[in-house]
């Protein structure tokens, strides 16, 4: 009976070093840098939370018509869901238009209050549905009520607190 035990454990660790394949060392990142103005003077960063969703289009066309780009900061389902056709289509368009899209979280939870595995869902699942859409991954991720502590950097990329970030 040990014996079989034995061959199926070597067996089980056999089929697992086959099927996984060889994954780099981990590497430690810096933690999220955090702007909260512009980095060029005289420049000016438009940037828009929360979709905007029902103005969205309206507000592309008038950005582009203008010549002038902003950066989309979505939830994944807050006030409507990422994935509702009108929704993909809006995005769609700001992206292929060139603007920038970026995370404002999946539910809009003060970071703050959650637990480092909440924290990573919450952004892990907005940038996720944005590939999906888009192809690309999100430039920034603004944390909810601008608010966020060192479990909240530590999951971030790069962090934008104000809505509108004026350099001049």
């Amino acid at each position: 009976m040990k014996t079989f035990w034995t061959l199926l454990s070597l067996a089980c660790s056999l089929s697992v070093t086959i099927a996984s394949p060889a994954s780099p060392p981990l590497e430690r990142r810096a933690k999220a840098l955090a702007f909260r103005s512009c980095t060029a003077p005289n420049t000016v960063a438009l940037t828009f939370d929360d979709g905007p969703y029902d103005f969205m289009n309206d507000l592309i066309d008038t950005l582009n018509k203008a010549n002038i780009k902003g950066t989309f900061f979505f939830n994944g389902n807050n006030w409507r869901c990422i994935y509702d056709e009108a929704m993909v289509q809006s995005i769609k368009k700001a992206f292929n238009t060139g603007h920038q899209l970026a995370s404002h979280t999946w539910s809009h939870k003060d970071l703050t209050t959650l637990p480092w595995d909440q924290i990573h869902d919450e952004m892990w699942k907005t940038e996720q549905a944005i590939q999906r859409i888009t192809g690309a991954l999100p430039a920034f991720v603004r944390p909810p009520y601008g608010t966020y502590n060192d479990l909240g950097s530590r999951s971030c990329w790069l962090t934008r607190t104000d809505d509108f970030e004026l350099g001049l």
